[in-house]
């Protein structure tokens, strides 16, 4: 077993290596646009909640020949950082697959803020956030998003009750600017410029308009002007940083200060201009991205009932764009989509119909923290970024977003990689659902760390202003789903506290099983809510989402629930019963393979046909890094589990046709294996034998998958599609296995493995 672990760790390093390289190289030559949003880390530390900025917007400035950026801290709207030269290093698992590292910045800092709030309000820096972690208190400082004209980027914002927009800019003497137009204010502001080691020295100079300071630290000199105009807005020294006073005033006010890193620079009276007014760069500027992308689908065989059909994505693009697809939806007329990458951007392809001959792709948005969720309401994109659920505007029309409004970003991060965002759903009454990673114990640096957001499942309400916990527990749900009744579920990927891959039922105030030692306050929790079933590792190992068949053109299983499978590119159907109020059941392969691990699915508005997309990451059978794939109903014959049900003696299993009765009761036409896994703290588990629990079969041992079921009997029944199976000593057990091969009433070969849970018994 030790020299397996050791094997594997040796592969996955390799691996990690090479993917490293090859992500490095495509994030260099990425134009990722004016803005990139990350987890961003500006000390010398691997991790560390002191000099990290778990929601970071990077804002590029200056050109190729002299780049400069500026990194604001959404959650508190101070400016963390600001560096020329190299943008960052690459590294992080999104970047070069580096599961325990944040980006850092690949120049020289230039200056820097200690984390809290970038405006005190009153002359108070209050910061009420525990541990300094999460957004402020929206009645202090609120961020609102941020408008891209160009390359010209404004920021929105509220502190106290002053509206603000910002944008910052590259003096031409190396300097940084930051320009503001401010709202009225009843109370005195303060904004924070940059911290330093040493007392500054400030000089006032005639028009009053007019501040000068200069301060310098261990490595740094700075120099700064201003023209603050009439507003009595003056550089101050607070306690070990430089602020800006900004006095209460009854009307708009607008003003604008340089930071120079030049000490030859004094300051440039001349150059000065006034800070102008930034409301038309709300309007939507000259589109970055105007050239169009076609691609030709290809067909799929259809020499089943089902064909998979893909639509080609544009791989190879001007903007080397990794289509890395993280979620998708479909505008009302279902010829368009909206697919989101995990690289940050959204596409727009038009062109869907049943030959899927001319697709066009557009460059829709870019610059996303991790979007790895995507839903169209009232025909606007929402996507779930790490940071936030951003909502994307076109205000003027040219087919690319201008602002993307924060739409809610109350959720909580660590700076640990693991806490990916997933999925974007809705219900019947607009209600928005998602999920967060976890950070589960175990597995690597930092899976100790611990917010109130961890692992959990968020309902938020239909106007964004309200975020809900509907359950705990999740440790990487790479997927959900919301049924037609409001049914909520969640895959979840083997791990730590996750024996094998569960689909999970998700209940208010659910606990699903994941770091019960970090659950906030007592008591903890010392069972889980039990699973849908449990999932065997050779059959999936790392889950995506749930969908449910709301077509009558996709066959026989309207109203049926789906379930997707990132580590293994299968579907597969959800065969459940609810047994003394818990809901149980199990998966039955449809016999299909995709070209990457599938983990979001829609069923188009229009055609009826089910779509899938996915990508590449780690741990996955996938061959294409991202895939958009339809599943097509080809009208020929399907003869496939339908239904699975439990007896106090055994199983019933239906077919979606009719069996040949001979075939059917054929014991040799059945096997079935049986086995335990276990909940625990460590990664995955062993499987257990059901009848002596001394023995056991290690996890990932090969073929047959456990102890051996017997099956004493097969009887068909008198509507010619389900099977009656008798099982002696049968009981309620974590993994059961059945192997069949029948032949159906026309002849057809049916060879079906299907995987069940059994929680309880009906009477």
């Amino acid at each position: 077993m030790k020299t397996r672990l050791l094997l594997l760790a040796a592969t996955l390093s390799t691996l990690a290596a090479w993917c490293g390289d090859v992500s490095k190289k495509q994030w260099e030559a990425m134009d990722y646009g004016p803005f990139l949003s990350m987890t961003l880390n500006l000390g010398t530390k691997l991790n560390g909640s002191d000099n990290s900025v778990l929601k970071a917007t990077v804002i590029k400035l200056g050109d190729k020949d002299h780049p400069a950026y500026i990194a604001y801290d959404t959650d508190t709207m101070r400016v963390a950082a600001v560096w020329k030269d190299g943008f960052i290093d690459w590294k992080g698992t999104i970047f070069n697959g580096n599961h325990h590292a944040q980006p850092h910045p690949a120049g020289t800092i230039l200056f820097s803020t200690h984390n809290g709030p970038g405006w005190g309000i009153d002359g108070k820096f209050d910061d009420p956030r525990a541990n300094q972690t999460g957004p402020m208190p929206k009645e202090l400082i609120h961020y609102k998003g941020l408008y891209r004209s160009g390359n010209s980027v404004v920021l929105s914002y509220s502190v106290g009750d002053c509206n603000i927009l910002e944008t910052p800019s590259l003096d031409w003497r190396g300097g940084i600017v930051r320009e503001f137009n401010l709202s009225p204010c009843a109370k005195p502001l303060s904004l924070v410029v940059l911290d330093h080691d040493e007392n500054p020295s400030f000089t006032n100079k005639e028009p009053a308009n007019a501040t000068f300071f200069s301060a310098t630290d261990a490595t740094h000199k700075w120099q700064g002007h201003s023209v603050f105009r009439d507003t009595k807005a003056e550089f101050r020294n607070d306690k070990g940083r430089i602020s800006v006073y900004v006095p209460a005033h009854d009307h708009p006010i607008k003003i604008k200060f340089w930071i120079l890193t030049n000490p030859g620079h004094t300051d440039g009276n001349g150059a000065v201009q006034f800070a102008k007014d930034l409301s038309p760069l709300m309007q939507g500027g000259p589109a970055l991205w105007q050239e169009t992308i076609p691609t030709q689908g290809i067909l799929g065989k259809e020499d089943g009932p089902y064909a998979i059909d893909t639509l080609t994505i544009p791989e190879k693009n001007p903007w080397n764009s990794w289509m890395r697809i993280g979620g998708f939806d479909f505008f009302a007329d279902g010829k368009r989509a909206a697919l989101c990458t995990w690289s940050g951007d959204v596409w727009i392809v038009s062109g869907i119909d049943d030959a899927l001959g001319n697709l066009t792709w557009k460059r829709f948005a870019s610059g996303l923290y991790q979007p790895l969720g995507l839903k169209i309401v009232d025909e606007k994109i929402y996507c779930t970024c790490r940071d936030q659920i951003v909502k994307l505007h076109d205000v003027n029309g040219d087919g690319e977003a201008d602002f993307y409004e924060n739409f809610n970003n109350d959720f909580i991060l660590s700076y640990h990689f693991h806490e990916f965002m997933m999925d974007l759903q809705t219900d019947a009454e607009g209600n928005f659902y998602f999920a967060k990673g976890g950070t589960p114990g175990v597995g690597g640096p930092n899976f100790d760390v611990v917010t109130p957001h961890n692992g959990c499942f968020f309902k938020l309400s239909k106007d964004g202003t309200k975020l809900d916990i509907v359950a705990r527990g999740l440790r990487a749900p790479n997927g959900i789903g919301v049924g037609p009744h409001g049914e909520l579920t969640s895959g979840d990927n083997e791990g730590s506290w996750v024996p094998v891959c569960p689909i999970n039922e998700v209940k208010q105030d659910g606990f699903i099983g994941v770091v019960p030692e970090s659950w906030p306050g007592q008591p903890v929790p010392v069972k889980r809510d039990p699973p849908i079933c449990w999932i065997p590792w050779h059959v999936d190992n790392s889950a995506g989402c749930q969908v449910w068949v709301t077509s009558k053109k996709w066959g026989p299983f309207e109203n049926e629930m789906l379930h997707l499978s990132y580590g293994k590119s299968s579907l597969f159907h959800v065969l459940t019963e609810r047994v003394d109020g818990i809901l149980q059941g199990g998966v039955a392969k449809l016999p299909l393979q995709f070209a990457s691990g599938i983990n979001r699915a829609r069923f188009n508005p229009v055609d009826g046909q089910l779509y899938v997309t996915g990508l590449k990451g780690w741990q996955t059978t996938a061959a294409r890094d991202g895939v958009f794939q339809r599943v097509r109903y080809t009208g020929k014959a399907v003869n496939l589990p339908a239904a699975l049900h439990t007896t106090p003696t055994g199983v019933t299993v239906t077919f979606t046709a009719a069996l040949n009765k001979e075939s059917a009761e054929d014991l040799g036409n059945y096997a079935a294996w049986w086995f335990n896994v276990i909940w625990r703290k460590e990664y995955g588990s062993d499987r257990w034998s059901p009848t002596n629990p001394t023995k056991k079969w290690e996890k990932g041992a090969s073929n047959p998958p456990g102890e051996s079921l017997a099956i004493t009997s097969a009887t068909l029944l008198p509507d010619g599609k389900t099977v009656r199976l008798e099982m002696p000593g049968f009981k309620p057990v974590t993994n059961m296995v059945l192997d069949v091969k029948l032949k159906a009433a026309d002849g057809t070969t049916i060879q079906q493995e299907i995987c069940n849970t059994i929680h309880a018994l009906p009477k």
